[in-house]
C-alpha cells in the first residue's frame, strides 16, 4: 500500500468518526408508561396475556450514541393466577389462587436496530425497532418470596414525532430466579408424614419451574439535553 493510499484511507476514517461524533448527541429523555402486566408459572404455564392487570410507571434514559442507550425504569402492577380458570382437572382440584402487587425496578442496555436521533425530522432517523436487556429487582409484596432478582428481555418500537416528544410500544419479558411468586413450589424432599399426600405434593408445582411475568404497553417520552453537540458545517 502506497503512502498516498494510506493517507486517503486515514482521511476517510477521520471524516467518518468526525461525522459520527457530531451526530451522536448525548441527551436524556424521561417518560411515562401504561399498559398491562401478566403472569406465567405453575398456574399458567404458557398462555400469553393471562389475567392481565393494569400496569404503569416511569423511566429515565441516557442516550450516548445513535444506537445505544442506558435506561432505568420503575413499573407497578399486580400478578394474578387462578386454578379455577384452567382446563386441566388437577388444577381445578388443587384450587389455588394468588394475587400480588408488584414493583419492578429495572436497568437495561438498549440497542437500536437503526440510527435514531431524537428530534431529527429525516424519515430514516425518526423511528427504530430496538431490543434491551439488563437486570431486574422485583418486589412482590404478597408472595412467599418478596424480593426476587430477574432477567429482563425487551422488544419495542419508538418514534419521535416532534423535536422534544417521542412515543412507542414495548413488550418486556421477565425471567425470575424464583418459583415462589405464585406461592406454589416443588417439595424435593418428602418426610414420612408427607408421603401419604404424595399426589397432592406432586401436583403442587412443576419441578425446577421458575416464574415469569411480562409487561406490554405504550410510552411517551420527553427529551432533555444538557448541551447541544451540533456542528452546523455538517448539517
Amino acid at each position: 500500500m502506497g503512502y498516498q493510499s494510506f493517507n486517503k484511507i486515514l482521511s476517510l476514517l477521520l471524516f467518518f468518526n468526525f461525522h459520527l461524533y457530531f451526530y451522536s448527541q448525548n441527551y436524556y429523555d424521561f417518560g411515562f408508561y401504561a399498559g398491562a402486566v401478566y403472569y406465567q408459572g405453575d398456574i399458567n404455564p404458557s398462555k400469553l396475556f393471562y389475567m392481565p392487570d393494569f400496569s404503569y410507571g416511569g423511566f429515565l434514559r441516557y442516550v450516548f450514541h445513535s444506537r445505544w442507550a442506558i435506561r432505568c425504569n420503575m413499573y407497578a402492577g399486580s400478578l394474578n393466577g387462578n386454578d379455577a380458570r384452567s382446563k386441566y382437572s388437577y388444577q381445578k382440584i388443587r384450587g389455588h389462587y394468588f394475587s400480588s402487587p408488584i414493583i419492578d425496578i429495572t436497568g437495561q442496555l438498549e440497542l437500536n436496530f437503526q440510527s435514531y436521533f431524537f428530534g431529527r425530522t429525516e424519515k430514516h432517523f425518526k423511528w427504530t425497532p430496538y431490543v434491551a436487556s439488563g437486570f431486574t429487582f422485583l418486589i412482590s409484596s404478597w408472595s412467599e418470596q418478596v424480593f426476587v432478582p430477574a432477567l429482563p428481555m425487551s422488544l419495542g418500537l419508538k418514534y419521535n414525532f416532534t423535536k422534544k416528544f417521542s412515543m412507542g410500544i414495548e413488550w418486556s419479558y421477565r425471567k425470575t430466579f424464583s418459583d415462589k411468586i405464585d406461592n406454589l413450589w416443588w417439595y424435593e424432599k418428602l418426610t414420612s408424614t408427607k408421603a401419604e399426600n404424595f399426589m397432592f405434593i406432586k401436583q403442587r408445582a412443576y419441578f425446577h419451574q421458575r416464574d415469569y411475568y411480562a409487561f406490554f404497553g405504550i410510552f411517551l417520552t420527553y427529551k432533555y439535553q444538557l448541551k447541544e453537540n451540533i456542528c452546523y458545517e455538517w448539517e
